[in-house]
């Protein structure tokens, strides 16, 4: 998208997790060339929605698919180990998640 703008500038991304209307988290991506302005500007967007707003560099996976991965594989291990999926949930939800894995 950037590229073939006049002001590449004033491009970053943004990244939702689903579901939106329950996950709190927006990343807000930095592309090389985002200006400061621009990048003030997504994080004071996602305070208008009441998101919690991290700044991330554009890369595989940002910070919240990389920290799935090892939160989905200790709710696997658990259920092999014979906890109910309705536990797990309900594990994830007391300690604060939005939802169960």
């Amino acid at each position: 998208i950037a590229a073939v703008l006049k002001d590449p500038s004033r491009v970053m991304g943004t990244h939702f997790f689903s579901p939106a209307n329950v996950m709190q988290l927006l990343e807000n991506i930095r592309t090389s060339k985002s200006s400061t302005r621009t990048l003030a500007t997504g994080m004071a967007m996602g305070k208008l929605i009441n998101k919690k707003c991290i700044m991330v560099g554009n890369c595989d996976g940002f910070v919240g698919n990389r920290m799935i991965a090892p939160y989905a594989g200790e709710a696997k291990m658990v259920l092999e180990e014979g906890a109910t999926v309705e536990q797990i949930d309900k594990a994830a939800t007391t300690f604060g998640m939005a939802m169960g894995p």
